[in-house]
């Protein structure tokens, strides 16, 4: 077996793949789900609306999902999501073929889709760890983030190649896709058995998640740095589309600098062998760190200019590689009975940070212009900080 192999298990392709194919349908209704509200109701406001319901959803269920993938046999939870994803979206596609158009309904529908997506996103995030070796998960899980990136790159333009030809067939490509998940993670031999222990109570069981990233100081510090880091990250990615509309900049334009990101992100996650076996942890953390920093400095220097995007999509080169090591990190520390808890509120920690980073930057924009772009700056440079207290931290421990 070569070691340069990232997809050397079988249980890791078929989860990989399965996976693929359902973030990129996915990513399709989503992107195509503001839409075809829009098109029904002629509303901007619905159409926000729902586009923001199915993205709160999206990051809540992280929470319930990461107690599922804890309290039961993670490829039976995964299968189950995948099935309830598959009936939801073939049940949209029936009432649109249809010409039932109630909002009411298709948002109902899409956000429990939305809740059951997060839910397997979860449980298939901590499964990685029992079909993986140990020392193959920084490389596995840069794969994992590769994938993410891919499906974000693919997602839109498949949206909008499905919803020209019929808003039925978006909902029923991505009914499909999440039917060949399930079917992939059928076949998958691992054991994926619970390892929890005890009578503890499912809410509860959420609550103790937290509640153990809070007690634990490395574990507060990793949420902390990726929370600011995504805060950062995510808010110039929002300056640059805003600012190049502004600027008279063609969406089009736009549009094709928005894929060079995700493909960035995609060139990051292949170099994660290179990066992780070559720089240690916290070097991996601090040089990220800085490399984002500086990058999103020159981000705001350019701020309007369509080559705002080069310096954007170098800070994203090595965030795969910051994101393997504190997997591998949490991973080889956490163990099974917590282990999806504990991923769901490191994930939900870099989703809110994205999620604020929008309103606060785009309000520090909207009020001082470029200069409220610095704010991405400051947020890159407190995760910087942060990385280099919990560097000080694990030595004072040595």
């Amino acid at each position: 077996m070569s070691s340069a192999s990232i997809f050397y298990p079988r249980d890791y392709r078929l989860l990989w793949m399965g996976g693929l194919t359902a973030d990129v349908a996915i990513s399709a209704f989503v992107f195509a789900t503001p839409l075809i509200v829009l098109k029904d109701t002629g509303s901007a406001g619905a159409s926000g609306l729902v586009a923001g319901v199915v993205g709160v959803a999206a990051v809540v269920g992280r929470a319930p999902g990461g107690a599922f993938a804890d309290w039961y046999n993670r490829r039976l939870v995964m299968i189950a999501s995948q099935l309830a994803q598959a009936t939801l979206f073939a049940s949209l596609g029936t009432l649109l073929l249809t010409g039932y158009t109630s909002l009411f309904v298709y948002v109902l529908l899409a956000t429990a889709a939305a809740l059951c997506s997060s839910v397997n996103d979860a449980a298939e995030n901590a499964a990685i760890t029992q079909v993986v070796p140990e020392g193959r998960l920084k490389q596995s899980h840069g794969a994992y983030q590769g994938r993410a990136h891919a499906a974000n790159l693919l997602g839109p333009g498949l949206g909008g190649v499905l919803l020209a030809i019929s808003p039925v067939v978006v909902s029923g490509v991505a009914a499909f896709a999440c039917a060949v998940a399930v079917v992939c993670n059928l076949l998958m031999r691992s054991n994926f058995t619970s390892a929890r222990s005890g009578d503890e109570g499912f809410i509860r069981s959420i609550s103790a998640g937290f509640i153990y990233v809070a007690k634990d100081s490395s574990l507060r510090l990793i949420v902390g740095l990726q929370f600011f880091k995504n805060m950062g990250v995510t808010g110039a990615m929002f300056v640059m589309v805003v600012s190049l509309e502004r600027a008279g900049v063609s969406t089009a334009l736009i549009g094709i600098l928005s894929g060079l990101l995700g493909a960035c992100g995609v060139i990051g996650a292949t170099l994660v062998p290179i990066i992780t076996t070559r720089l240690t942890f916290h070097q991996v953390l601090i040089v990220s760190g800085i490399v984002t920093t500086i990058a999103l400095t020159f981000t705001v220097v350019l701020t309007g200019m369509w080559m705002m995007a080069i310096p954007l999509g170098l800070s994203l080169l090595l965030s795969p590689s910051s994101g393997a090591v504190v997997f591998a990190r949490i991973a080889g520390d956490i163990s099974q009975e917590r282990l999806g808890r504990i991923l769901s509120v490191q994930t939900l920690s870099g989703a809110a940070g994205g999620a604020l980073s929008k309103p606060t930057v785009g309000a520090a924009y909207g009020a001082w212009g470029a200069a409220g772009g610095a704010l991405s700056v400051l947020a890159a440079a407190v995760s910087l900080m942060v990385s280099l207290a919990y560097w000080r931290v694990d030595r004072a421990r040595q």
